[in-house]
């Protein structure tokens, strides 16, 4: 299989495959999140001892237009004992990069039922952040610009 390829639409095959591989980190950024959204990620996450960390924009007109919701949140902290959940607000977000350890899936889709089932969205995966020099690097500075919040 090749290292870097497209992510056809729908995005949800290549996300849940990424995740379902996934053995130590999760690191989402994705400006809106919906219970929808969360809800394939954890079903499609291995029950292991396991980080993630959640970057969004978490602003209350995303909450107030349902593009977000806290119930989604929640989900995501309360699923599973053995993971260690951390959120991150950055405002004026607007990437989507979902990382799954060494693995990743830049896109256009949010973590959100839309974004992963339904709209057409596009991007790339990539089997090994190490192949696109700088991606790793550039997923930092968006979590060191970014400030934690308490959910």
């Amino acid at each position: 299989m090749p290292k870097v390829f497209p992510a056809s639409p729908p995005a949800l095959t290549t996300f849940v495959e990424l995740a379902r591989q996934t053995r130590h980190s999760v690191r989402v950024v994705s400006p809106f999140i919906t219970t929808a959204g969360v809800e394939i990620l954890v079903r499609s996450l291995p029950d292991v001892a396991l980080t993630i960390s959640i970057c969004s924009r978490f602003d209350r007109a995303g909450f107030a237009q349902g593009s977000s919701d806290f119930a989604a949140l929640e989900l995501l902290n309360g699923w599973s004992p053995s993971w260690t959940v951390k959120f991150f607000r950055l405002r004026r977000l607007h990437a989507k990069v979902f990382l799954f350890d060494s693995r990743c899936l830049v896109t256009s889709a949010n973590l959100t039922q839309g974004g992963l089932r339904t709209n057409f969205e596009f991007g790339l995966s990539v089997s090994d952040l190490s192949l696109v020099p700088g991606l790793a690097q550039a997923v930092d500075r968006i979590y060191e610009d970014s400030k934690a919040v308490t959910i």
